[in-house]
């Protein structure tokens, strides 16, 4: 960026190249409006996470010296280098120095270090209209009419400075503080030829201008049969946008990318009963598949597109001075960045989580002495503390201290990991300086805080004395105590204490495939003052109509493990659910010697039941209560993207009611994928959950599970998606279940403290 900034000091001549091949020259002065500054990333201080993009992410970050709020986009250089987007960078910044509208957010300012490079935009801490829509479900035809009117009169700006946007979606729509919208995220801008906008010959979005950019539910059919990109582009995101103010959801939203290209290339659309016939002939004229017929393209311009029936009433000349739409406030967020007394097992104990393999469970239970709180800072993202992490470990805490001794200070960077790990980094060198020693008793390790700024960790052999600018000792204090306090040993297992949204939790990781599951919800049971078992982790998904990164909670699971593997001669017996022949499977068709098996029942006690007496059963019911609860969670924000450079097509969403399938399988076929579908119409399958529940209700216990869908069990082309987005699948899950538990009142008993338990 800095070679960049000595370019347009040069004051360049551009030369650019018109379609038809003749020479438009353009030579102008150029004199950047945001200046290149020689700041730190010290001189911020950062706060929550805004969003994460392909190559970038966005920060709220308060200059330490003036206390003005921005947010700052930080870019990997090592990335952006390695995947080719220097030009993409160069253009994004030259594009957003010359913009001058009031719904577009501004460039105050830019600097880098040998990291990243750093953009100072105007912070809108409204957040995104996509926020907007999920918490209110969906919009009100004014609400979208403001939005709509605000988002139009910006385009129709970038427009006119000859640029196509090319990813206008609801991420991208900000919100002010006052509700007014500012369109954001311009790495997929292209100019056209006639732009007014100056550039670079090396700052350029594409060669090609049919180049495959933005979203998928937003792309229009002109872009995926390869034709050059126009105006009309933004024209087709905006239909798509209205439409999903209006009803929640886009228009074109399928089980994969590639079915969302055909709904789209087959102008697939269907409008919900309660979109008034303006709003119906709005959005149909905008996802029109001529892009130079759709209002705001053709030869009357946005003139045509303002005097819509839709807008009637919109005060074109005043927009700005109308009132905007009330705000929905976040009620309780589990997103990364945002400072709370939340307690996340995501970066607990031993990796829980961030395991691919194995599920988990939680309990609404023991008296916890302490808690984990993650705390807001970069520095846990960035890229260049990872080195001193060993694969699964996570940070919990970081911040740059000063290390004080008898004569002088020198700042390291104070690392806490769930490995645990304490350690002090050398931030200049990057070495680790020094290993503190990990205890989980108190007397060989304890932290005692002096001032809001000063505390000292004690070690049997020395004391050391650290300062904090950002008056963060006693989080130090409860950071370091939560994980000492954390776990419990029984029979092989660790169970974690502590708090979730204040109510008490122990947690457990089970273990994969039945028997470990049931073993340890069991050992739950027996040893804690429990109130009910919250079953989480990931599994397949067998329905084509849900995605992966998708969170469900069934409502009932298919004990699917307990087979008759029958004689090829044989019938099927009277009692068995249901018969998997082999045969039908065959290409080409012919015998068998597998034959086929039959599913069967499991023998189920229960301690409402009379003694020593089973019941035949398949299905497992989860607690229909807590369903409920469950239900109300629909809308929250699941994380999309698993890194700045690996996403999903679409936002993942939270399915409650579904059925799911487990047995002591992993499944990874088509075939068999979809004979439990079209069998059992289940739609995750995993190998502990029907165990969980099983064991949970045969000791009259309340019990939910919450999976997130890691893969399609066999129904993809290729390699199984687990060891890609299992992770991802996993996280979702925990944002549920911490959610989950926030909602959930617990008001019955008050749990205690395990009876029984080996440290």
């Amino acid at each position: 960026m800095l070679a960049m900034e000595k370019d347009f000091d040069a004051k360049l001549k551009i030369q650019g190249n018109s379609s038809n091949g003749a020479n438009v020259p353009r030579s102008k002065s150029f004199a950047f409006r945001a200046p290149q500054e020689q700041f730190s990333i010290q001189d911020f201080e950062l706060g929550k996470i805004y969003g994460v993009g392909s190559y970038s992410k966005v920060v709220r970050a308060k200059k330490k010296d003036t206390g003005t709020v921005y947010a700052l986009k930080i870019m990997d250089k090592k990335f952006i280098t390695k995947e080719n987007k220097t030009a993409y960078v160069k253009l994004e910044r030259i594009v957003l120095d010359q913009l001058d509208h009031p719904g577009i957010v501004r460039l105050f300012f830019t600097f880098q270090d040998s990291f990243s490079l750093y953009m100072a935009l105007e912070s809108c801490e409204g957040g995104e209209l996509f926020d907007q829509i999920t918490r209110k479900g969906r919009l009100s035809e004014d609400e979208a009419r403001f939005y709509a009117a605000e988002v139009v009169d910006a385009l129709e700006y970038i427009h006119s400075m000859g640029l196509i946007h090319r990813d206008i979606k609801p991420e991208n729509l900000l919100l002010t503080s006052e509700g007014n919208i500012k369109i954001a995220d311009f790495g997929s801008v292209k100019p056209m030829q006639d732009s007014r906008i100056t550039v670079l010959p090396n700052a350029a979005s594409d060669d090609k201008a049919c180049t495959f950019v933005g979203t998928a539910a937003y792309v229009p059919p002109e872009v995926l049969n390869s034709s050059p990109a126009t105006f009309g582009n933004d024209l087709w995101a905006l239909g798509c946008t209205v439409y999903q103010m209006l009803s929640g959801t886009s228009p074109f939203k399928d089980a994969s990318e590639w079915l969302i290209f055909q709904r789209i290339i087959a102008r697939d659309i269907r409008f919900p009963n309660h979109f008034s016939d303006e709003a119906k002939d709005l959005i149909d004229r905008l996802l029109d598949l001529d892009p130079s017929r759709r209002p705001g393209a053709g030869p009357d311009g946005y003139a045509a597109l303002k005097m819509h029936p839709f807008f009637k009433g919109v005060d074109w000349k005043n927009l700005r001075g109308q009132t905007p739409p009330k705000l929905a406030l976040e009620t309780g967020s589990v997103e990364g960045g945002s400072r709370d007394n939340s307690w996340n097992p995501s970066h607990i104990g031993d990796g829980a989580v961030r395991q691919i393999e194995g599920s988990s469970g939680a309990t609404s239970s023991s008296e916890a002495s302490g808690h984990v709180t993650r705390l807001a800072s970069i520095d846990s993202f960035d890229s260049k503390w990872q080195q001193f992490l060993e694969p699964g470990e996570s940070v919990l805490m970081i911040s740059m201290v000063k290390k004080i001794q008898k004569l002088t200070s020198k700042k390291v960077q104070l690392i806490l990991t769930n490995k645990p790990k304490l350690i002090y980094v050398d931030p200049a060198k990057l070495i680790v300086k020094g290993n503190i020693i990990w205890s989980d008793n108190s007397n060989d390790l304890s932290i005692q805080v002096a001032t809001p700024s000063q505390f000292k960790i004690c070690t049997p052999k020395k004391v050391l004395q650290f300062e904090d600018a950002k008056q963060r000792a006693w989080q130090w204090k409860k950071a370091i105590e939560g994980l000492q306090n954390r776990k419990c040993g029984v029979a092989g297992r660790r169970f974690l204490v502590g708090k979730i949204h204040d109510k008490k939790v122990v947690y457990v990781r089970c273990g994969v495939g039945m028997v470990n599951a049931a073993a340890a919800t069991q050992q739950m049971l027996d040893l804690f003052d429990i109130l009910g078992i919250v079953h989480f982790g990931i599994a397949g998904n067998a329905n084509n109509s849900l995605s992966i990164g998708d969170v469900t909670i069934p409502q009932q699971f298919a004990h699917t493990g307990i087979w008759d593997w029958l004689n090829p001669n044989r019938s099927l017996n009277y009692d068995e659910v249901a018969n998997l022949d082999f045969k039908r499977y065959n290409v080409p068709r012919g015998d068998n010697l597998l034959g086929h098996i039959g599913f069967s029942y499991e023998q189920f006690f229960s301690e409402y039941g009379k003694a020593n007496t089973a019941r035949p059963l398949f299905w497992a019911n989860t607690t229909r209560q807590w369903l409920q609860v469950a239900a109300n969670l629909k809308g929250i924000k699941l994380n999309q993207c698993l890194n700045s450079s690996v996403c999903l097509p679409q936002k993942p969403q939270l399915v409650v009611g579904l059925r799911g399938s487990t047995a002591n399988i992993f499944v990874d076929n088509a075939a068999y994928r979809d004979f439990l579908f079209q069998t059992f119409r289940v739609s995750s399958v995993d190998m502990e959950s029907s165990s969980v529940v099983m064991t949970s209700l045969s000791n009259g216990f309340p019990v939910i599970v919450i999976r997130g869908l890691s893969d399609l069990a066999g129904g993809q082309s290729g390699h199984n998606s687990i060891d890609t987005f299992g992770s991802l699948a996993a996280i979702n899950a925990c944002k549920v279940v911490v959610q989950f538990i926030k909602q959930l009142h617990l008001d019955t008993r008050e749990p205690g403290f395990p009876r029984s338990i080996h440290p």
